[in-house]
Order: structure tokens, then sequence, then C-alpha cells
């Protein structure tokens, strides 16, 4: 029996009806799709504001607290100072409110302040605590290149020997230095080979990262950054930082050359490629010394931090002429220290490196967006009452400068930032 007219309209009409169904369906789920892209987006795009915001102005902070040690009437740059690494809880805490941080009599004078959205990490950097590879760049007979040279192996051969895995040899540091060198001066700028604006694969250093483009297999990042110790035992509590320069070390596994080398300098024609002995870690210090006087830097290293970190005084006030510990105010007072020869002659690359006082910095402020639920429980003022927090996103800012009588010179920036978009 031939089905109806009629039943055939109904048919044709129920098939229309689903698919008139499906396709509102699928405008649905996209329209609903659209809105929480165009969410996320936004709350990322109020989110990258807030970082900016936060990194902008602590940066600022970091700026006052270098130009105030200037300001100070103290005429050296040391590893105590309030700009520093030492310091970054201050540096960090700068300007944060809590929503219950009023004085008994209503005044804002004592009032505290802090974010629990956006979290900061912030400190300065003396780059003048390092090694400068802008020496190698120096004719080869200038004793600009030769100290920077021999400092560098002696650096590379020294920077982890307590990790016998990953250490380096004098034959590799050689190696390594040699095939650096020969990278600065084939393809270096010449009257006949003439550096152009944009030019891949030459070289030039404008960051640390570009060591890692130096040919010959050696400049790696396992050796050029912080690497976990491969040998060590899971189960073990190893502290690095005591291994190395203790207290004032940062620990975040077995330290990278990155952090003992610089390629900021005075942009200046001929800068000064001076080291701060204040402020310079261990491994810099050793290098600055032939074998068999290394230790002489631990010496060092004991003789400036007595009274360091006093709450009582300032610490980095410089010592009287009579002191015999402390930071130093020249180089001259190098030959307090216990075990030094009378004249610095004796060790030529200290004698020429040794300085006391610093130019160049690098401004850093690590901005993290952080979200999560809070407990029933827990005290809003109080970031450590809170339940799970996660990153939303997080921004990180370099900057190197110049500190000068007029103000700053800012010389390199580097800025990384990291949204989520898929929560």
């Amino acid at each position: 029996m031939k089905p109806s007219f009629r039943n055939r309209e109904r048919g044709i009409a129920l098939l229309l009806v689903l698919i008139a169904v499906v396709l509102i369906a699928a405008l649905a789920t996209e329209v609903s799709q659209t809105a929480a892209t165009q969410h996320r987006m936004g709350r990322n795009t109020i989110n990258d504001f807030l970082l900016r915001t936060a990194v902008e102005g602590r940066a600022h902070i970091l700026r006052a607290a270098l130009e105030f040690d200037a300001t100070s009437g103290n005429a050296i740059d040391t590893e105590d100072e309030d700009w520093s690494w030492y310091n970054r809880e201050a540096l960090s805490a700068w300007g944060e409110r809590a929503a219950d941080a009023v004085t008994e009599s209503g005044s804002e004078e004592a009032v505290s302040y802090r974010n629990t959205d956006v979290q900061i990490l912030a400190w300065c950097e003396d780059e003048r605590a390092k090694i400068n590879l802008l020496g190698l760049s120096r004719p080869r007979d200038t004793p600009e290149f030769r100290h920077t040279r021999d400092a560098l192996i002696r650096l590379i051969d020294d920077y982890r020997e307590a990790f016998s895995s990953l250490d380096l040899t004098e034959s590799d540091a050689q190696e390594m230095v040699e095939n650096l060198t020969d990278w600065l001066e084939d393809i270096s700028e010449d009257d006949e080979n003439p550096m152009p604006p944009v030019a891949s694969g030459r070289g030039r250093l404008q960051a640390i990262d570009d060591l890692l483009r130096v040919p010959g297999g050696k400049w790696t990042y396992a050796a050029l950054y912080d690497v976990l110790d491969p040998d060590r035992d899971e189960n073990e509590d190893t502290d690095y930082g005591e291994g190395s320069d203790g207290d004032f070390e940062r620990t975040n596994g077995i330290p990278g050359l990155f952090r003992y080398l610089t390629v900021n300098a005075e942009p200046t024609a001929n800068a000064p490629l001076r080291i701060n002995i204040n402020t310079a870690p261990k491994a810099v210090l050793r290098a600055l010394f032939d074998v068999r006087d290394a230790d002489l830097a631990d010496r060092i290293l004991e003789n400036r931090r007595e009274g360091a970190g006093d709450s009582d005084e300032d610490a980095s006030a410089a010592p009287a002429e009579d002191e015999d510990s402390g930071f130093f105010r020249n180089k001259g007072q190098l030959t307090r220290v216990e075990g030094m020869a009378d004249s610095l002659n004796a060790y030529p690359r200290l004698d020429f490196f040794a300085d006391t006082r610093s130019d160049v910095f690098s401004i850093h402020v690590i901005a993290t967006m952080v979200t999560g639920s809070v407990g029933a429980d827990a005290d809003p003022a109080d970031p450590e009452s809170d339940g799970p927090r996660d990153i939303v996103a997080s921004y990180q800012y370099r900057e190197v400068v110049q500190r000068t009588d007029n103000g700053f010179v800012t010389l390199y920036v580097e800025r990384r930032h990291d949204p989520v978009y898929d929560r």
C-alpha cells in the first residue's frame, strides 16, 4: 500500500524539523564556544594589563633603590645593598596593601600593602660581579683580551668542580674559549667585511643566550644554565648552596655559566671591564687567581662578609681605615686578607680586574597571576590560609641599565609573557 500524499508531507516536515534542530544546536555550540573564547581572551587581557602594571611599578622601585644607593654617600657597591638578591623579600613586598591593615587610630601612615592576585619577585643584579665576555672582542695583544681569556678558562674549569659527571676539564675550557674567540674574530666587522644592520649567524654577543650559537659543540644548554644533578639520589636531601657560596648563594640545582658571565658594559668605545670584588661570587673570584692561589678567593669572601646583614647597623657602610674585615673600599685593601701577598702585582688578573664600584645593573621582576578557591575559614588578608592557587599567567622582565649622575641609560631589555588560555 503506497503512503498517502499527506503522510509524505509529514515525513518531509519531520526531516526539515530535525535538520533545523541540528543547525540550531550547531549554531548554539558555536556561539557558546565563541563566547567562552572571548571570555578567556578578555580575562587574559585583564591579566596582561595587571601584570604589566605590576612589573612597571616594581621596576621603578628598583631604579629608586639603585638611585638612593648612589646618593647615600657610600662610594662602594656591595652584595648586601638594599637592591640586591639577598634583600629580595623586601623588594618584592613593597607597595602591597592588606585588607585589614589599619592602625588603631585609623591613620593611613602605618598601613602595609599586599596583593593576593599578583605575586612579585624582584631584585637587582650587579653586572660587574661577572666576567665580561666583551674582553674577548678586544685585540689579542691587549691586557683586556689576555686576562679575560685566562679568567674564563679558569672559571669553566672550576665552576662545577664538585659535580664529577658535569664537570668540564681545563682542556674543555681551553677549547670552548678558543672556539668563542675564533667565532668572534672570523666573522667580526672590519673594513673588508662590514657588519650589516641584521646579520644572523655572525659572532655578535648581545645576550648570554648567543653563546649557544658558538660552533664546536661545547657551548651547550647544560653547561650554560642551571640543571639538575643527574647523579643525585632522589631520596637524598642535597644542599648545593652550602658547597659554593653558603647563605649568599641562590640554590637551583647545579649552577650554570650564565650566573657568572655578562656581555653588558657602559656604551663607550673602551668601556672598563672591571669586576666588583664586593659583589662577585666565589666562582668569579677564584677565576681571578691561578690554581695554586684559588683558596685566597674563599678568604676574600669570608673577609668581606664579616658584619654583612647585621640589622643593628648599616652592613654596607664602608669600614674604617684601621679595620681588618668587611667590604673593601678599594682594591688595595685586598692585601689585608690573610695569606695575600703585600702587593697585588703577585696576582695579575686580580690586580687588573678588581674594583669596588659598579655602574651597570640588571633589574629583574617576575610577576605571576594566581587564582584559586578560598576556604570557608580562610582569612582574606592572609594568602597563606587560602586554598589551592593556580598560576594563570606570568610576566618576566629584565632591564640592563647604566647608572649615571643624571639617571639611567637602558642598555638591554628582555620581556617574556606566558598567558594561559586553556583554563
